[in-house]
This record gives C-alpha cells, sequence and structure tokens, in this order.
C-alpha cells in the first residue's frame, strides 16, 4: 500500500487523479469569483473528511469562528441557520458532533488576523495543540492563504502570496498534514 497517495472525500476528484487522490502534502486551491461557494466547498470538504476519520483544523482569516461553526453546524444537521441561532438544534448539533468524535474526527475552527498571521504561526499552532492537547491534525483548511501574511514578511502582493504558498508547503511536510486547501479569487 502506497500512503503517499491520500483520497480526498470527494470520489468524482479521486477518479480524475491517476492514483485514486493526491500525495501526502498536496495543496488545493479552490479558484473562482468573489461571492460564489467557495468558502461553501471548504467546509463541505471538511465535514467530508470528518466522515474519513479525520481530524481537521480551519484557519479562518476573513469570516469569524461563530459564523464558520453555525455554518458547519446547518450543514451537519441538515438544519436551518434560525434553528443553529436560537439553540434550537442544539441537541442535534452536540449528537452528531459526539458521533463523529466517536468515530476518531475532529474539527477545531481557529479566526487568526489576515495579513498577520503567517505560516509559522500556524506551525506554532500545529505544534502547540499537539503537544498540550494531543491533537493532531491530518487536514488543514486556510480561509484563505493569499490573506496570510509570508514568513518573510514580504510585502509586495504577488512575491507575498507566491512566498505564502512555499511557507505552507513546508508547513504541510513538517507536520505530515495530508492535504491542505484553501480558495483565492
Amino acid at each position: 500500500e502506497d500512503n503517499s497517495i491520500v483520497p480526498t472525500p470527494i470520489k468524482q476528484i479521486n477518479r480524475l487523479t491517476n492514483a485514486g487522490g493526491y500525495a501526502k502534502g498536496s495543496i488545493m486551491v479552490i479558484l473562482d469569483k468573489p461571492k460564489k461557494f467557495k468558502t461553501g466547498m471548504l467546509l463541505n470538504l471538511a465535514i467530508g473528511y470528518m466522515k474519513m476519520r479525520k481530524r481537521v483544523l480551519i484557519i479562518d482569516l476573513e469570516n469569524g469562528e461563530d459564523e464558520y461553526m453555525a455554518r458547519i453546524e446547518q450543514s451537519l444537521t441538515n438544519s436551518t441557520k434560525l434553528d443553529i441561532i436560537t439553540g434550537e438544534a442544539d441537541q442535534k448539533v452536540q449528537k452528531t458532533l459526539r458521533k463523529y468524535k466517536r468515530l476518531g474526527s475532529e474539527l477545531v475552527v481557529i479566526r487568526l488576523p489576515a495579513l498577520k498571521t503567517t505560516g509559522n504561526d500556524i506551525s506554532r499552532l500545529l505544534t502547540s495543540m499537539g503537544n498540550e492537547l494531543g491533537l493532531y491534525f491530518q487536514v488543514l483548511i486556510v480561509d484563505y492563504a493569499a490573506l496570510l501574511g509570508s514568513n518573510n514578511n514580504i510585502k509586495e502582493e504577488t512575491e507575498r502570496i507566491g512566498a505564502v504558498y512555499l511557507d505552507l508547503a513546508n508547513l504541510a511536510k513538517e507536520h505530515d498534514i495530508d492535504h491542505l486547501w484553501t480558495a483565492n479569487h
């Protein structure tokens, strides 16, 4: 068995690759215009990885933890936003999250400041969560990587974004991340 290839939660994508998935540490980018469901796709990917019994960390640089979690809870329980906000779906949400945790899945959403957060900051966070909580993530979702600062403090946008992707590739290798997903315009 070749452990360097890891399937995604999307069977159609896996079939399109000649290996049934992507190499461990791959960075996948969802590209589209603003407000075209890129964050929704990232949420669906996170849930798909949870169904695969993976531990997922979402680094949010633009939406907010509460908004992200509300959308995830809606999707997981097929509830309305009003049900989530008013607490009507709380028992359903807790039951569903307990089920995933029993299966070995974990989902953590952390909001970090845009353009100030770097790959080094995320790396330190991953190390800290591993050492202090025993949480080692297999999938990392960064929404979205173009809002990260570079480890080398590059300010010019094109160079900074290029450097950010190199920083993330190094981070994925260092922390043994299966897949890293992000979105961009």
